[in-house]
């Protein structure tokens, strides 16, 4: 039987022996700065969009927060395919797919938004094709360095470049590279965790990923750019002065690793000492040599703790250490910092968690728009999605008798999970294998509602496998997002069980919840040195017979975007049907809470709809205007039932719309005058309705607002950078920023020079979903000219 290992360093080299056995071997060395500053000049750009401004952003001093935030985020970055179209044969450095390094970068501004720095990090298409080169190499010439001599197999010099400006990993690619590699920076070569401290630099703006998968004789690699034009850049704000990880507050345990570091700007770190406590008693701590010019300044600790240590979920309770660091001199004052780390279980709830519930009428009519409330604040969803469908008892054995059945499969491609191996009864049984690359799953496709007594059942048969790999059931509260286990049996590098078992396991605790199951076999900790069986017959976990009792399964469930906390219910035919709803953080799901069942009663014609053609404007000739029809709704506000959109002018100079037939057209205002346009909305039926809005040109005066431009999502604390072009006035005009929530009463924020730009820092006391904002010259200017304002209202939210 061949068994493998598998090294998580980041700087890991994966070298197969003649018995078969690989072993790790670190070679890298951490990435330092470039010897002099770059002098070129750079220009200030606008952000194409304000969801790329703010950035990923997380409270952590609330539990609930940073659940939310990692079980949406570093979820929705896991297990996407590669798509690699290269190959290393012929050292064609080839591509990965969009989602895949979409995936990266997710990962990265998660982990930069936990640790409190600017988490707005974009891809450079240049440095990810650079980047990508120099992964072919890595993984081609099994070897890591930062300046691979031109003798290597399929050496490039823009490849060459990429190894000299990124962190290099071995053993690791994608968004596994970045977290239990180039995060946890394990290893004795990793002491300085400089990998690390070009993740987390605040500067950096820009990186660039490359990732190949391997094969059978060459490790997967990735290379991550991370040295870009903003190196020498003044450092942003951060969230808590200093860098730290694990960072203050609250941190869920997978992303929790041996060595802790501390990183502030100018910092002398040669007569500091740490201090770590934990429950009231003092936990040892080694220091790491302090090594310089690799980021920011670094002082690296490992504090011995068991917690530290145990690759295994934490305990039930959560565990809170606490940290001061002393004698720091910075700017020539000895500084002290203290703070505390709780580490937690992201699959545990707690006293914090808040689940969304659904109030209404529990006796809907059909064909008619019936009105629902989400009640309920989620920490960090910034929305929230409803949930629909009928539920019959689910009774359904899978047996692989006839195939997959209900369980859809994500394997190695090419591998059949049905095996003729061995069965309980009959003549096949599941059969997954390969934990190596990413685990394989069976996932069943119905969706699940457990009842009071709800159990699953099934016969199981773990055979060879290593004490790293392991047989899991999970289940997932979100709809196939975030997993957690609720069955785990690891392997003891023996030939395992020589029959089937049955087991049961009890899934009362999710009584009334949609929930998701599936059956997988992995490698939970890929944050140490791991084994694998190579495939073969008896390796691996054997499973058949699987059933639920009191358990119902939600026939052709529909999802759809509640608008605010509301969402309008439309029954298709009389009958008994679920409701339920889940918080949403950047359009990912967080998890459902309990449904609510309803009868819909026989009912007649529904009501019409709402038409809102959106506030009237006021704009300078020259101006793209946008209408806005978005507040239009099928008889109750946050309807999912679709509207059709048709928008007609019926006054004013000629305009051409562009967008008729959506929500929001636009036109250019060339001209001065008073424009007048129709808005009819329909629901697919007979009815509809219509509202106009007016739109006022006047002559353009000396001032023109560029950003921001109407229509953008801000929060209080942001600062925003509001810039403008003038005519014919000079650069020591004032001019006046003003703020109003509803484009009549108008306050000022701010006096300031005509210099193109200022600095607006959002107040509470401004936040608004119909916010303006505007700019004013000086008195002489005529009154019609004087002022230039947002085409359309911001939204400002807390």
């Amino acid at each position: 039987m061949k068994v493998l290992s598998h090294s998580s360093l980041v700087v890991s080299l994966l070298c197969v022996t003649a018995d078969g056995m690989a072993e790790g071997m670190a070679l890298d060395e951490p990435l330092r700065f470039p010897r002099t500053p770059p002098t070129a000049p750079r220009a200030y750009l606008v952000p194409k969009s304000l969801a790329e401004a703010p950035g990923l952003a997380v409270d952590t001093t609330q539990r609930e927060a940073v659940r939310n935030f990692y079980n949406a985020l570093f979820f929705a970055s896991e297990d996407v395919p590669m798509g690699w179209n290269g190959a290393l044969a012929s050292c064609t450095a080839g591509t990965v797919s969009t989602a895949y390094r979409e995936a990266i970068r997710l990962r990265i501004n998660l982990i930069r938004a936990l640790a409190g720095v600017p988490a707005t990090v974009t891809f450079n298409d240049a440095y990810n094709a650079k980047a990508q080169q120099a992964a072919l190499m890595m993984s081609a010439n099994r070897a890591l360095s930062h300046a691979p001599p031109p003798d290597w197999s399929c050496f490039t010099a823009e490849g060459a470049e990429a190894a000299g400006k990124s962190n290099l990993s071995l053993g690791y690619s994608g968004p596994n590279a970045v977290t239990f590699g180039q995060l946890a920076d394990l290893g004795p070569n990793n002491g300085a965790v400089g990998h690390r401290r070009w993740l987390l630099y605040p500067q950096t703006q820009e990186m660039g990923s490359g990732d190949v998968p391997g094969d059978a004789s060459h490790p997967p690699a990735n290379v991550l750019w991370v040295q870009d034009s903003h190196l020498f850049d003044p450092r942003p704000a951060t969230r808590d002065g200093l860098v730290a990880w694990p960072p203050p507050g609250y941190l869920p345990y997978p992303l929790a690793f041996p060595r802790w570091s501390l990183s502030h700007p100018n910092a002398d770190f040669s007569a500091a000492t740490v201090t770590v406590t934990r429950d009231g008693s003092n936990r040892p701590v080694t220091l790491e040599p302090f090594a310089a010019n690799i980021g920011e300044p670094t002082l690296v600790w490992l504090p011995d703790d068991p917690l530290l240590k145990d690759p295994t979920p934490l305990a039930q309770a959560d565990a809170t250490f606490q940290v001061s660091v002393r004698n720091v001199r910075v700017a020539g004052q000895t500084r002290q910092f203290d703070y505390s780390v709780t580490l937690f279980d992201p699959a545990r709830e707690s006293a914090e968690t808040v689940l969304p519930s659904i109030a209404g009428d529990d006796r809907p009519i059909s064909g008619h728009n019936n009105a629902y409330t989400i009640q309920g604040t989620m920490p960090a969803a910034d929305g929230f999605d409803w949930l629909s469908g009928a539920a019959l008892p689910y009774t359904t054995v899978q047996d692989a008798e006839h195939g997959l059945g209900d369980l859809e499969a994500t394997t190695t491609p090419g591998y059949n999970p049905v095996s003729q191996d061995y069965a309980t009864a009959g003549h096949g049984s599941y059969h997954l294998q390969d934990a190596e690359a990413s685990g394989q799953s069976l996932t069943l496709s119905p969706w699940l509602v457990p009842g009071p007594s709800a159990t699953l059942s099934f016969d199981s048969r773990l055979g060879w496998a290593s004490p790293s790999e392991a047989a899991l059931v999970q289940i997932s509260l979100d709809g196939g997002n975030a997993w957690r286990n609720l069955y785990v049996q690891k392997g003891t590098d023996q030939a395992g069980e020589a029959s089937f078992t049955r087991r049961t396991v009890s899934l009362a605790a999710f009584q009334d919840r949609p929930v998701r199951v599936r059956f997988r076999f992995d490698v939970p900790d890929r944050s140490a040195p791991f084994k694998y069986y190579s495939p073969g017959v008896g390796v691996g976990w054997y499973l058949d017979n699987i059933a639920f009792q009191d358990v119902a399964a939600l026939q052709q469930p529909a999802i759809a975007a509640a608008q605010g906390s509301g969402f309008l219910f439309v029954p298709a035919a009389p009958g008994t049907y679920l409701l339920a709803a889940r918080g949403t953080l950047h359009g990912l799901p967080l998890e459902w809470g309990r449904v609510k069942s309803v009868v819909a009663q026989a009912g007649g014609a529904s009501p019409p709809p709402v038409a809102d053609a959106g506030l009237d404007l006021s704009v300078p000739a020259g101006t793209t205007v946008t209408l806005d029809g978005r507040g239009s709704h099928p008889g109750v506000p946050g309807s999912a039932v679709p509207l059709a959109f048709a928008w007609t002018q019926t006054a004013g100079p000629p305009v051409s719309l562009n967008g008729a037939a959506t929500a929001r057209p636009s036109f250019l205002a060339a001209t001065p005058g008073t424009y007048v346009f129709s808005l009819t909305v329909s629901d697919g039926s007979l009815n509809s309705a219509a509202d106009t809005v007016t739109v006022t040109v006047t002559e353009p005066g000396p001032l023109r607002l560029i950003f921001p431009a109407g229509g953008e999502t801000l929060k209080v604390g942001d600062r925003v950078r509001v810039l403008w072009q003038t005519e014919r006035l000079s650069p020591n005009a004032r001019l006046r920023l003003q703020f109003s929530r509803n484009g009549v009463r108008w306050t000022s924020i701010k006096v300031t020079r005509n210099l193109g730009h200022t600095v607006w820092k959002v107040a509470k006391a401004q936040r608004g979903e119909t916010v303006h904002l505007r700019l004013c010259g000086p008195a002489r200017l005529p009154k019609t000219q004087r002022c230039t304002e947002t085409g359309q209202p911001l939204r400002i939210r807390p």
